[in-house]
């Protein structure tokens, strides 16, 4: 449990000036299920002025036990992230999701999610959020998650997709994750790549090179097929990265692609 502890107190190893200046409004409730209040926080600029509105990025969590995601956007992983986004001058949306147990299909995780995503569209003039302008950030056991919510239907206000070390294939994690059918082709990425490429948003990948071999090959197989078919994509690997290097691996090539991440963003954002 020490270590445990110790890793939700970690910080991204990337930081740029007056990220602490940030404000955040905490613990709003987006959805209550089962007597149970699923919270988000938001993190705005610190020169955001009243009435303004600006793009959102939302932050999308993985999967684990329910105590842990129960409070996992307070950890210095998503903390850290919401600064860094209202610091490079955008909203950031960190929130806690349920994770698949007895009680909770992976479809019933993946509506948490959407139903965040609606939650923040109805109410952006209150949030200071441009409704039509979203990024969607989805990382580990949260990229299908994400991907699902950013590419089904292919939404014009989803601006951008951000898949860090997570798989986009959910055919290698059909075993462990004792997914069905149904869940497999509706969270693949690869899904929406075989349906509709030509309208998917710019989607960025980040590849951990010390990662697990399923996530490996869910990555590769969606690389392959979205390159074939001419989507826009950015992908960059970690060699020696492990899985959640933007908080484990202080080295150069962790710093080289939370920069690239931000440049991804904010030119997907800044689009008419």
């Amino acid at each position: 449990m020490a270590d445990l502890n110790e890793l939700l107190k970690k910080r991204i190893i990337y930081e740029i000036p007056a990220m602490e200046q940030s404000r955040v409004t905490k613990n709003r409730i987006y959805k209550t299920v089962e007597e149970r209040d699923l919270l988000l926080d938001v993190y705005y600029p610190a020169n955001m002025r009243d009435g303004e509105q600006r793009p959102a990025v939302i932050f999308v969590h993985g999967l684990g036990p329910a105590e842990l995601l129960k409070h996992i956007k307070d950890c210095g992983q998503y903390v850290s992230w919401g600064q860094l986004i209202a610091a490079s001058g955008f909203i950031a949306i960190t929130f806690n999701h349920r994770s698949p147990d007895e009680r909770t299909s992976f479809k019933d995780t993946g509506e948490d999610v959407d139903q965040l995503v609606t939650y923040v569209r109805e109410h952006a003039l209150e949030l200071q959020i441009d409704p039509e302008k979203l990024a969607i950030w989805s990382g580990s056991a949260g990229v299908p998650l994400g991907a699902r919510s950013a590419l089904r239907g292919t939404p014009a206000f989803v601006k951008c997709l951000v898949a860090y070390y997570g798989p986009l294939d959910l055919r290698p994690m059909q075993p462990g994750w004792h997914l069905t059918e149904e869940e497999v082709h509706e969270f693949s990425a690869l899904t929406y790549l075989e349906e509709q490429a030509s309208k998917l948003p710019p989607i960025l990948i980040t590849r951990a090179g010390l990662d697990y071999p399923e996530i490996h090959a869910a990555i590769d197989t969606f690389l392959k097929e979205a390159s074939a078919k001419n989507v826009t994509l950015d992908f960059m690997t970690h060699p020696a990265g492990h899985h959640a290097f933007d908080i484990l691996d202080d080295v150069p090539r962790s710093h080289e692609i939370i920069q690239r991440t931000l440049e991804f963003i904010k030119a997907s954002l800044n689009t008419p």
